[in-house]
């Protein structure tokens, strides 16, 4: 999916992250974790 996505994309999770895709950011709020992705440029 991340090949899919455009570059600047961003994906949020409270229910999981996203294996070796280490996350941007990464928030606590009311005990449960949230994360945030932005997709990179494509390399070329």
């Amino acid at each position: 999916i991340l090949e899919e996505m455009k570059p600047g994309s961003r994906v949020v999770s409270h229910a999981f992250d996203m294996g070796n895709w280490k996350p941007d950011k990464r928030i606590s709020v009311d005990g449960k974790t949230v994360y945030l992705w932005i997709v990179p440029e494509k390399e070329k």
